[in-house]
């Protein structure tokens, strides 16, 4: 399982779950756009759901835990996020990961 990292706390959801949310939140900022999303992660006593902001601006990160219980899988809320990164990236089976990548002389616009 993978933990979401927010600037308000971390959320223990399922890996396929996180790598959507992290995939979408990146399509999204390369859109300048945000959206509220609602996905099921580790609660107290088991699986509860999560509405979290994800895009521009909204810091956010994953790391790899060692939970105890089963995996959380939700392929609904899975194929929803992976749906809405292709309506953004107008890739049609939203599998695409989008990648960024600057270079040196990217960078000294900033400097």
């Amino acid at each position: 399982m993978k933990s979401l990292v927010t600037a308000l706390g971390s959320y223990v959801t399922g890996d396929e779950i996180a790598d959507a949310v992290l995939d979408y939140g990146h399509a999204l900022t390369l859109e300048q756009r945000t959206d509220l999303i609602d996905i099921p992660v580790v609660g107290d006593g088991g699986s509860t759901r999560l509405r979290l902001a994800v895009g521009w601006l909204i810091q956010l990160h994953t790391v790899g835990v060692d939970a105890d219980g089963e995996e959380i899988s939700d392929p609904q809320t899975t194929d929803l996020l992976r749906a809405r990164m292709a309506r953004i990236s107008g890739d049609s089976d939203g599998d695409r990961h989008l990648d960024l990548v600057l270079s040196d002389s990217d960078w000294e616009e900033f400097e």
